[in-house]
């Protein structure tokens, strides 16, 4: 099966590069963990709040700034195959034209502030939660609500994306810690491998004797006249 495809378009917003590959794993975690049998294409778009105002007011009649839109292609229900839900010609490159993701920089990052979480968190609880969406999934009903958060929950769990700096820095240094121990056992085991496939001296070709110096040819010599 191809990759999924995930373009992002930053328009005035300047992401870290982190941030971008936050938004690109976390999508992709999604898209895996609700096993999407066919590989999908989504666009996202970071915007700033003007222009969060201006799409909310002109889709949903809401005339405020929000955190994050999403606009499917598809007629699907929850946990429906993608299979099913579309026709094979109705495929653009081989992949499904999932839908569209916009996004607000700005307001992402005052609600990590507020909420006291990773800012790298929250793009990808926005993004997780707008994939959902495309995917047939809503929260206007309190059991829809809970099966949606919780799906989001456990898809955040699944990709290591934690909410809490210090889990974040506890999650870093046992990566860091088991990068040590295979990088610990990858030498030992060099070591041992080149203590097995070091030369040994062979029985039949014994060690080359080493020729005289100039104080044994003199001593060589006196022996040899004293005898005569």
């Amino acid at each position: 099966m191809k990759r999924h495809l995930i373009h992002i378009t930053f328009n005035d917003q300047q992401p870290l590069r982190l941030h971008v590959r936050v938004l690109k794993k976390s999508i992709r975690k999604a898209l895996s963990y609700m096993k999407a049998d066919l590989p999908c294409a989504v666009d996202v778009t970071l915007v700033n709040k003007k222009e969060m105002q201006r799409i909310n007011k002109e889709t949903r009649g809401i005339d405020a700034p929000t955190d994050v839109l999403s606009f499917p292609q598809l007629d699907i229900r929850p946990g429906q195959p993608l299979s099913e839900a579309v026709e094979p010609f109705s495929l653009i490159d081989g992949r499904v034209l999932l839908g569209d993701v916009v996004l607000c920089y700005p307001i992402a990052l005052t609600q990590a502030i507020d909420e006291d979480k990773p800012f790298e968190w929250q793009v990808a609880l926005l993004a997780v939660h707008s994939i959902l969406h495309l995917l047939g999934y809503d929260h206007a009903e309190p059991d829809e609500e809970k099966e949606m958060f919780g799906l989001t929950d456990r898809i955040l769990s699944a990709a290591g994306i934690h909410d809490t700096v210090a889990e974040s820095h506890q999650a870093q240094a046992a990566r860091a810690a088991r990068k040590k121990a295979l990088l610990e056992r990858q030498e030992a085991l060099r070591k041992a491998i080149h203590r097995l496939c070091r030369p040994k001296p062979s029985a039949s070709c014994p060690a080359r004797r080493t020729k005289p110096g100039l104080a044994g040819k003199k001593k060589a010599q006196n022996n040899k006249s004293k005898k005569v």
